[in-house]
């Protein structure tokens, strides 16, 4: 059980002391609060539920509508009772730059001492809530703190938050807690579409070592496989798929390869040397043939050079009278020179001495005579002249005649060069032909030095043909031997891959079997986690349908007295929908069809046999304590009187302090204390 002991209140809304902070007590029974509007009345109620729960009562509140106007701090002391003892907490609200934060501190008081319990918000909170069994603030805005203009706060939740509500109320939170906690088990056991879950992985697990065991298993088979192999590739020449078969194959084949290379190097050589014998000989032929032409040619051009020879006297006689004659030309030249001056002085004087002589006499004569010496002796300086001339043209006919015979001589040059040339000619080929004649003899000692190698003997003729195919099937038969040795290599690298792969994955038999009993253990969990969510489903359904019975019997037996009579019967149905009986219509009807008057006093009924059938018949340590906020406001006085009766009567025996706030001034009547403030201030406090 939790009472309330005071309340101590500064910068906190309306509220404010007289002389220091505001302060109220909380004795046991009715205490009417009753005051004009904006007295703080309300705000008394505001500063208890905050001081509890350390958050604004009504959700759309912030922190700093809690605080008085001008003010940047505030501070609330509340103390209360608990079947352990005396507490007192203390919550502060502080603004500046950075904003507005709260403060809270608990302590246990023991006598003048206060004890520091916890301290921090969280903290406070958690204690407070434990102290209150657990109730939250949710919970008690819908039980122990009904404000008028709340009224409907259970009636408008959605299904789901009414149940939640009645669970977290009736301490049911621990069913849905149990189940969602059971719900993350199902979830860790089972998955999700997208997240597998532990069982999902457990059996993917078991199909992958089933999986892998096939392949274990395939693994061996391959191993077996893989050294029959190796043991066919190890085996004997005797066997055609071993490596050694495929190593004789290829010794034979090289054997006969190297046999017939040799025998076509033998062949080659000789027909080699055939050719070139033959082409030699030829070219010898073809030199002792040129040799004798020319040899020929040289005894005519001897011949032709003896013949000319006899004709070297006429050539130089020839020379002679040329020369002779060229003198006497020469001479005949001059002479003709000398001549013509003494023919001409000769000529001239005769002609002067004539007519003289005709004319002067015999004196005269001398003078011709003189000039017929002079040019007598021109002409016969003439003369000698054409006898030389004569004598030279006797000369040049037989310079002629000796010039045929000469001509003939003069060619002996041209067969003396010939001569020459033949005989050059005829040493180079005599010394090409013993050079040949030697290349012969050393071909013919080459050719006698062949010795003929033996054949195979399966090769019984060597042939082009024979010898391409021996090296077809050796290359063959050496691309085998190295595929297989290839092959032995590869085969030993699998086994020594496959040996490691079943020494790692040795025992998967075994881990089938214990991963095939984690997949059943985990099956069966999930069997009991789902049929466990199924029962408390069923027992948190159970409990919350039993508790509409309550709801209606209390509803019918507080709805008479609120509504004088006028409406009896009341029932709820599963989702906490209520439908009154109208006994003028004669059938249950909803509340939207009611005035909204009855409508509050409706939910005020609904309200109270809420609070009374679940706060203190389910919680063991509940509060012992309920703010009923101008809840009469819109009922007339004749039923604000029967609900003030059914306060006194009824709520005091579940509640040991119901505290009514209005400002009604009849509401006092009832009360056994009496508080009326203004402007924040309790003016007065009285006893009945």
């Amino acid at each position: 059980m939790v009472k309330l002991i005071y309340l101590e209140a500064s910068g906190f809304k309306h509220l404010r002391g007289s002389q220091g902070p505001f302060r109220l007590e909380f004795p046991n029974g009715i205490i009417g609060i009753r005051g004009p509007n904006e007295s703080g009345k309300t705000s008394v109620m505001e500063a208890a539920f905050f001081s509890l729960f350390g958050r604004p009562m009504e959700t759309e509140s912030k922190l700093e509508d809690y605080l008085s106007y001008g003010r940047t701090r505030a501070f609330l002391r509340l103390g209360f009772e608990s079947e352990d003892g005396k507490y007192e907490v203390l919550r502060t609200i502080e603004k500046d730059a950075r904003g507005v934060k709260s403060t809270a501190r608990l302590f246990r008081l023991r006598g003048d001492r206060r004890e520091l319990i916890a301290s921090g918000k969280k903290a406070v909170d958690v204690e407070i809530s434990n102290m209150l069994g657990g109730m939250g603030p949710e919970e008690a805005r819908s039980t122990i703190f009904v404000m008028q203009k709340d009224l409907a706060r259970i009636k408008e939740k959605t299904r789901r938050d009414r149940r939640e509500l009645i669970d977290r109320i009736m301490m049911r939170e621990s069913f849905d807690k149990a189940i969602e906690e059971l719900n993350e088990e199902r979830k860790r056991l089972e998955g999700t579409v997208k997240t597998p879950g532990e069982l999902r992985r457990a059996r993917e697990e078991l199909e992958r070592l089933r999986t892998k065991l096939e392949e274990y298993k395939s693994r061996e088979k391959e191993l077996e496989e893989v050294l029959l192999k190796i043991q066919m590739l190890k085996g004997s020449e005797d066997q055609e798929n071993s490596i050694a078969y495929a190593e004789s194959k290829v010794r034979s084949l090289n054997s006969k390869l190297a046999s017939l290379r040799k025998f076509q190097e033998y062949v080659s050589s000789k027909q080699q040397l055939e050719t070139e014998l033959k082409s030699n000989l030829k070219r010898l032929e073809t030199i002792d043939h040129r040799i004798e032409e020319k040899r020929l040619r040289l005894s005519e051009i001897r011949g032709e050079i003896e013949l000319r020879k006899r004709f070297e006297d006429a050539s130089l006689r020839l020379r002679e009278i040329r020369d002779l004659a060229d003198s006497k030309e020469k001479e005949a030249q001059k002479s003709e020179r000398k001549a013509r001056p003494f023919e001409l002085i000769g000529i001239i004087i005769t002609l002067v001495g004539i007519p003289l002589a005709i004319i002067s006499g015999i004196k005269y004569l001398t003078i011709l005579s003189i000039g017929l010496v002079i040019a007598l002796y021109g002409v016969q300086m003439h003369a000698r002249a054409g006898q030389l001339r004569k004598e030279r043209a006797d000369l040049l006919e037989e310079a002629r005649e000796l010039g045929a015979a000469a001509e003939k001589y003069r060619e002996i040059n041209k067969f003396l060069e010939e001569e020459k040339r033949i005989v050059s000619e005829i040493e180079q080929l005599e010394e090409e032909r013993n050079e040949l004649v030697e290349e012969i003899d050393g071909i013919k000692t080459s050719l006698e030095s062949l010795i003929r190698p033996e054949l195979p003997p399966e090769v019984p003729e060597f042939s082009s043909e024979v010898l391409v195919e021996i090296e077809r099937e050796s290359r063959k038969w050496t691309q085998e031997l190295g595929n297989r040795r290839g092959q032995l290599k590869q085969l030993e690298e699998r086994v020594g891959s496959i040996r490691e792969y079943l020494e790692k994955n040795v025992g998967l038999e075994e881990k089938i079997e214990e991963q095939r009993k984690k997949v059943e253990e985990l099956e069966r969990k999930l069997n009991i986690v789902k049929y466990a969510i199924k029962l408390l489903k069923e027992s948190a359904e159970a409990s919350r349908k039993a508790v509409i019975p309550a709801v209606s019997e209390g509803m019918s037996t507080i709805l008479p007295v609120i509504t004088i009579n006028r409406y009896l019967a009341v029932a709820v149905n599963e989702s906490y929908e209520v439908f009154v009986y109208d006994s003028s219509a004669g059938e249950y009807k909803e509340l939207r069809y009611f005035s909204g008057g009855t409508q509050d006093q409706i939910l005020l009924a609904m309200r109270l046999a809420f609070t009374l059938s679940l706060v203190p018949s389910v919680r063991g340590a509940h509060p012992e304590f309920l703010f009923l906020d101008e809840v009469l406001a819109s009922s007339d006085s004749e039923r604000r009187e029967k609900i003030m009766e059914l306060m006194a009567r009824n709520l005091k025996k579940s509640f040991k302090q119901v505290i009514v706030i209005s400002h009604q001034e009849d509401v006092l009547k009832y009360a056994d204390t009496r508080v009326e403030m203004r402007d924040g201030i309790i003016e007065r406090i009285s006893l009945s």
